[in-house]
């Protein structure tokens, strides 16, 4: 056991050395965040189908089918990851709208989306859209599939 008047010290010096660090060093206290309001920020896709393709193996595409406020939109896919460990397929695309002008007329716009051949079992799938090409994607729809 220290004597009483040591602990006084070491407290006070170590103060001095909090006292002296520049005010960056010190992190802040890290308050807990919590969320206030939770939503579905899902985009609504109005049909989904997997077409397979006449060929020795199968490939396969996910098609979605989802209402745009014009016609003319058009998706574009920025990248296609797939982890055969975790049976993930991510996709990342790009909504581009009609140049020039249009009739704003709320328009099925089919998207393709090449799955490629798949081995038997349960797929989770993500879709990720942006708007801008400057835009980080975000999540739009999530689905799972059976392949069998």
């Amino acid at each position: 056991m220290l004597p009483s008047r040591v602990v006084p010290l070491r407290l006070a010096l170590l103060a001095a050395l909090v006292l002296a660090l520049p005010a960056s060093a010190v992190p802040p206290a890290q308050e807990a965040r919590r969320a206030s309001r939770v939503w579905i920020a899902e985009e609504e896709v109005d049909k989904v189908e997997i077409v397979a393709a006449r060929s020795e193996p199968p490939t396969f595409t996910l098609v979605l089918v989802r209402e745009m406020p014009t016609p003319g939109f058009t998706w574009r896919v920025d990248a296609l990851e797939a982890d055969a460990r975790s049976r993930r397929i991510t996709a990342r695309v790009t909504e581009t709208g009609p140049a020039g002008m249009v009739a704003q007329v709320i328009t099925p716009t089919r998207f393709e989306l090449p799955l490629g051949e798949l081995e038997p079992g349960s797929y989770f799938v993500e879709l990720w859209t942006r708007r801008d090409a400057s835009a980080e994607h975000r999540p739009a729809h999530a689905l799972v599939i059976e392949a069998r």
